[in-house]
């Protein structure tokens, strides 16, 4: 994990802004106005946060910082870039954030967030708990606030597995009634002309396969199968 030095890493600072600036939504929803100028959040990065960050041949992929907060305590914040969000390397990097530089100097830190319920499960699995939401505090915007200490970052393996039970149950309970409920196909006898016709089930996930027809000419299963009769 590499820490932001202004002397070294100006071009990377620049290049982030810039890719950010080209997604409104997505700078809005990470910093509040008055940060989303490049030398505003220049002077932050270096004077109010301790910043961290990872870096591809496109520019920094994932940011993190630390706000210092009471005597032993911290606000922090992650950004992820969009194509390497949900991968291996990511959660490397945010386990590393966490478990190396964050809890080891600090008894408990906040995250916040303007994306909820987007990402409430996620943070529940990371290891955070949910505090409470702050209305209007984010340029009009609600903010919801979630903590971590050591004991919930702990705990977090059994968090999720909690909300895997949650999901399969609201899978059992909303996705499998309208898959039972739903009309089945009304078999059709096919005709062939001379030949005998079978009524037959569908078999597996095939439409080709909802039909068996045997006739005097040649007999198929499979209409991919079928080529015609030019004897």
């Amino acid at each position: 994990m590499n820490t932001f030095d202004a002397a070294t890493d100006s071009v990377l600072l620049q290049k982030l802004w810039i890719d950010l600036s080209a997604d409104q939504d997505e700078f809005e929803n990470l910093f509040t106005r008055n940060l989303r100028n490049l030398s505003a959040l220049a002077n932050w990065i270096a004077n109010t946060v301790k910043f961290f960050y990872e870096s591809d041949a496109r520019g920094i992929w994932f940011a993190a910082w630390i706000a210092p907060m009471f005597t032993d305590g911290a606000e922090v914040g992650v950004w992820i870039r969009k194509d390497k969000r949900g991968s291996r390397r990511a959660l490397q990097a945010i386990d590393e954030f966490y478990d190396d530089i964050v809890l080891p100097k600090v008894g408990c830190f906040i995250g916040l967030t303007r994306q909820y319920p987007a990402l409430h499960d996620l943070h529940l699995k990371l290891g955070y708990t949910y505090v409470d939401e702050f209305p209007g505090v984010f340029d009009g915007h609600t903010v919801w606030m979630y903590k971590m200490t050591p004991e919930s970052r702990a705990g977090r393996a059994g968090v999720q597995a909690a909300l895997r039970v949650k999901r399969r149950a609201n899978y059992v309970s909303t996705i499998r009634p309208v898959e039972e409920q739903r009309e089945q196909p009304t078999e059709q006898p096919i005709r062939a002309g001379t030949g005998e016709v079978r009524d037959a089930s569908p078999e597996g996930s095939g439409a080709g396969t909802a039909a068996t027809v045997i006739s005097r000419i040649r007999s198929f299963t499979n209409w991919r199968d079928y080529r015609p009769n030019t004897d």
